[in-house]
């Protein structure tokens, strides 16, 4: 089973935030489908929280175009909180509208995506933000380009903020034999550096192996989550280069979220190479669990890592080598500042602002 995309953990945590800090309000998670074993069980079911699967199809997007506004028109709900920055083409009048904006790749990477999603949002992404109610943004970097692309938006306000579930990522007291374990259950021994991103082009994952002769000469390997299916890649033309120290390279895939965890709290070195992130969660995940963090100097990984963990400008292979190896040999600093750092992001904070903006008197009625 696949871990929890970014989204939907953000949406499970501010779920069971909302609804302990407001037990007198009712949430309803509406899908087409069963949920996946892990939404199912990272979700608080306390009373004011319950599911209901309604559906005449199990293809997603037709299912959310159509039959959605059906649903909504029978419950009556006073709010709809919309995944993914994708609002429904039709909505009822008398519901308010909720949009989180992880990011703009859709806009700025849209060559990413594939066609039918490409197509969809081209449909819906700027309708979505323009006419929600209220404008949830991950991070002050998605809140910037919100403000700065979109003029006349009805969520004039944006509540900004993110964070992971710490009860879930957090230091682990693992024995020498516990991360002897979790590493060699990905084929791999310690020291390792640890990067968490699938193959598309904004993960940056070719420029990352492009570092690894000089750091696998200096004795780390690294371990890759999320990423598969290398061999008809980009990928595939250089770690298949003459030379290459392939043998210190794990493509893991997908590895369930509990070992996620664990890899946390035996890698050396979190590393991004990403070209541009909405947020930055695996970065917070890492610092959460006590990983120090090496991040490219762009997008909102600057306010996330800068001055809590290392951000690098450009893409030189010298210095970004440089910079991990002293990452590396200073990892006691970093993982001190990684947690303050991560403590600044909390989603009872955020939850509440969330609640305010919800109950405040300045929601635009329809």
């Amino acid at each position: 089973m696949r871990p929890l995309c970014g989204s939907a953990s953000y949406l499970i945590c501010a779920l069971n935030e909302l609804s302990a800090q407001k037990p007198d309000w009712q949430f309803i998670i509406l899908t087409n489908r069963n949920l996946y074993p892990e939404c199912y069980e990272r979700i608080t079911w306390s009373q004011n929280v319950r599911h209901i699967k309604l559906g005449f199809t199990s293809i997603g997007l037709l299912w959310y175009s159509t039959h959605l506004y059906f649903i909504l028109r029978s419950l009556n709900p006073d709010f709809f909180w919309a995944p993914a920055t994708l609002l429904p083409p039709f909505v009822p009048t008398n519901v308010k509208t909720i949009v989180t904006v992880n990011d703009l790749v859709s806009k700025d990477y849209r060559d990413t995506m594939s066609f039918f999603n490409r197509l969809y949002s081209d449909l819906l992404f700027d309708r979505s933000i323009m006419q929600a109610d209220i404008l949830l943004a991950i991070s002050n970097y998605t809140a910037h380009a919100i403000k700065t692309r979109y003029a006349g938006r009805r969520s004039e306000k944006l509540v900004i903020g993110c964070s992971v579930d710490r009860s879930l990522f957090k230091p682990l007291h693992l024995s020498p034999s516990d991360r002897t374990a979790i590493a060699q259950k990905y084929g791999t021994v310690a020291p390792f550096l640890l990067f968490v991103g699938t193959l598309e082009p904004r993960k940056n994952l070719d420029f990352m192996l492009q570092l690894m002769p000089q750091l696998a000469a200096n004795g780390l390997r690294l371990v890759v989550v999320g990423a598969s299916g290398w061999g008809k890649s980009k990928v595939a033309s250089i770690v298949k280069q003459a030379g290459y120290p392939f043998h210190m390279i794990t493509f893991a895939g997908y590895v369930p979220t509990a070992d996620l965890v664990k890899l946390y709290n035996t890698a050396s070195i979190y590393v991004s190479t990403a070209l541009n992130e909405g947020f930055g969660l695996p970065q917070l995940e890492a610092m959460n669990c006590g990983c120090p963090v090496v991040s490219p100097h762009n997008s909102a990984m600057i306010e996330l890592v800068e001055g809590a963990g290392i951000t690098v400008k450009g893409w030189d292979i010298d210095a970004w080598c440089g910079t991990i190896l002293d990452a590396y040999n200073g990892r006691d600093q970093y993982i001190s500042s990684g947690y303050k750092r991560a403590e600044t992001y909390n989603w009872p904070q955020i939850a509440a602002e969330i609640i305010k903006r919800i109950s405040d008197n300045e929601v635009i009625s329809r």
